[in-house]
């Protein structure tokens, strides 16, 4: 039985207050689970907004949480690709070091919104994990691309992302089709699956001794608890990375019913 990984994204939906009132009770859900036994590993990352992290982190350091099966952890949304130096506004990697565990790096709305070239997030993938943390590698292809079309794109993320960067340490790439981020409409479930075949595909082709056990694959776009299942399931996929449903806390227990009730994953 695979372990599950599941990333939530709160991007900046909550405010300090709002961000530590949910965790504690994500935190106390998730402790009221004495039953959990025969399930899959769960393995919970959570990034807050970064004025988040340093209480988040405290919080869960002073848990106390006692489940062996479920494993929580705090990330960050995002750094520079510099590790200091003079840039007005921007996020060090060494002051949310201390705090998390892993980092997203080019998230759709990183690229889009904030224009962050391949060039600048290998940059932050190479920074990341030199200093002992794990890249969330985010990918996907612009909605209406025919097959090859995807497929190239794809190809140029991954491998533009990790050029030149010893990945023999876990790498975590985040399959999230531009289409269904945040729109309410995920992508079926087979080409979920074929997509993730095809980054490993990629990986092998031009990594040859990569291992593949190293490098898990996750899928974004509209995950919700009516379909974490079906995409949990899937062959390729290890995990997802889930946005607006993470930051309700109904919506949030749900899913991990969902994944709970599943003890086959």
């Amino acid at each position: 039985m695979k372990d599950v990984y599941i990333y939530c994204n709160w991007k900046i939906y909550l405010d300090d207050e709002q961000s530590e009132s949910l965790f504690r009770s994500i935190l106390a859900d998730l402790q009221s689970v004495n039953h959990y036994e025969k399930g899959p590993n769960i393995n919970l990352t959570i990034f807050p907004a970064t004025s988040s992290l340093r209480s988040l982190s405290e919080i869960n350091s002073n848990s106390n949480f006692a489940n062996k099966k479920l494993k929580i952890s705090i990330g960050c949304q995002n750094i520079h690709y510099e590790k200091h130096g003079a840039f007005t506004g921007e996020t060090s990697i060494m002051s949310i070091q201390p705090y998390c565990t892993s980092v997203l790096v080019g998230h759709s709305e990183r690229r889009n919104v904030f224009g962050e070239k391949n060039a600048d997030l290998n940059k932050k993938t190479s920074l990341i994990i030199n200093n002992d943390l794990e890249p969330i590698i985010c990918i996907g292809e612009p909605e209406n691309v025919s097959k090859n079309d995807a497929e190239a794109y794809l190809r140029e993320q991954i491998l533009s992302s990790i050029a030149n960067i010893d990945i023999s340490n876990q790498v975590i790439f985040a399959y999230e089709p531009i289409g269904s981020i945040g729109t309410g409409f995920a992508t079926e479930t087979l080409d979920v699956n074929s997509k993730a075949e095809f980054i490993k595909d990629t990986l092998i082709q031009n990594f040859p001794d990569i291992d593949l056990r190293l490098i898990k694959i996750l899928y974004g776009g509209s995950v919700n608890s009516e379909n974490i299942t079906d995409y949990l399931s899937l062959s390729n996929i290890d995990g997802v990375l889930i946005g607006s449903s993470s930051v309700v806390l109904e919506k949030f227990q749900m899913i991990i019913d969902k994944i709970i009730s599943k003890s086959h994953i």
